[in-house]
């Protein structure tokens, strides 16, 4: 991450049930990076199969 061009994406993440992999829940995220795909790898990194989608809400400059 590059200190000047960091932004904060609110987003909504769309996360596959344990138990009901047919059921998603959304959930709404706050993350900090410098490009729209890194916040959209990181949040593939930290749920992993879990993971559905991301929808951007909001982007700010940090």
């Amino acid at each position: 991450m590059g200190f000047f061009s960091d932004k904060r994406y609110l987003v909504s993440v769309g996360l596959r049930d344990s138990k009901d992999h047919h059921l998603i829940r959304q959930n709404k995220k706050e993350v900090i990076a410098d490009s729209w795909m890194s916040a959209v790898n990181s949040i593939k990194q930290e749920y992993g199969d879990r993971y559905h989608s991301v929808t951007l809400i909001s982007e700010t400059e940090v």
